[in-house]
């Protein structure tokens, strides 16, 4: 009987994945301890990468025969789809939402209490209470659990208008920061951010996957990469002056847009690689040199924010 349901469960994962093609990853977790990933659907020494924990969830990008490719943090792989149960995202006493706002998450219901994190603006959370002005929210998988002002939460994600009328608003708050002194250490590895190119007036959402001298970026979805390519007027090296948007905070940056090299963690955004995002100072990966064409796009975006 047990086998029967696993069987039926895999079906309906695989189903769900090739109804929705390319974009309809879906989370999944892990029934099983010690399940063995590889780099590529092959049961080989030379492929194996490691073991995920029972209860690990994971995000399933394709299901091909008795594989499953998988994302985790960031990094992409294969393992056994019969092991992966599909997560229920909501029920009636839990409610899918989105942070409308940079938001803190507290231990308890109270501003005085110990802080958890911050979760960023557009990320999604699970709703499972209410307390006073506080939301008690989860992850997707149930895993970790806080509270929220109800106020910073909304049943649709925020808008991209949203986020250039703030900037428009906040053009005086835009600042410079350097890479190595604040810069690094306000992003996070695996987060949404926006970016607004400031020749176009173009907002795109962007993910920040990989980089340690600077900030290597995805498109959110193919819209994001096709506001990308209207920007640049095509793939180009050319150093552009844009503003990133992160954690509240207004920053002069550079970018290029030609996509490259990195590890790609995005599928159905129509984009393979990534592009470079500079901050003051940032340097680049190859030559571990300060890149005199960011950093004067960088004064520009400074300029047209103050000038």
């Amino acid at each position: 009987m047990k086998g029967i349901l696993r069987r039926l469960l895999y079906a309906m994962l695989a189903a769900v994945l090739i109804a929705g093609g390319a974009q309809a990853a879906v989370d999944a977790k892990v029934t099983r301890n010690n399940l063995p990933v590889f780099d590529s659907a092959s049961f080989t020494e030379e492929a194996y990468l490691g073991r995920l924990s029972k209860g690990t969830v994971v995000s399933v990008l394709a299901v091909k025969g008795a594989w499953a490719k998988i994302e985790l943090n960031g990094r992409v792989g294969y393992t056994g789809a019969e092991y992966l149960d599909k997560v229920e995202e909501e029920s009636a006493t839990r409610v899918k939402g989105y942070a409308n706002q940079n938001a803190t998450v507290y231990k308890s219901a109270s501003a005085s209490a110990s802080k958890l994190g911050t979760i960023s603006k557009g990320t999604a959370v699970y709703a499972v209470g209410v307390s006073g002005k506080f939301c008690r929210v989860q992850n997707a998988a149930g895993t970790v659990t806080g509270y929220v002002y109800t106020s910073c939460l909304s049943k649709t994600p925020p808008s991209d208008n949203s986020a250039a009328s703030t900037l428009q608003q906040n053009k005086a708050k835009v600042i410079k920061l350097d890479w190595f002194d604040g810069g690094s250490s306000l992003v996070d590895r695996g987060c949404y951010y926006h970016i607004y190119d400031i020749k176009s007036g173009q907002l795109i959402r962007v993910k920040y996957t990989t980089g340690t001298n600077h900030m290597d970026l995805e498109p959110a979805t193919a819209e994001d990469t096709a506001k990308l390519k209207r920007a640049c007027g095509g793939w180009s090296w050319e150093r552009r002056p844009v503003i990133l948007i992160a954690e509240g905070r207004f920053i002069a940056a550079s970018i290029n847009c030609m996509p490259h090299g990195g590890e790609d963690t995005l599928s159905g955004n129509d984009m393979d690689g990534v592009i470079c995002l500079h901050m003051t100072n940032s340097r680049t990966h190859g030559s571990d040199n300060v890149d005199e064409d960011h950093q004067a796009a960088i004064n520009a975006a400074y300029s047209w924010a103050h000038g």
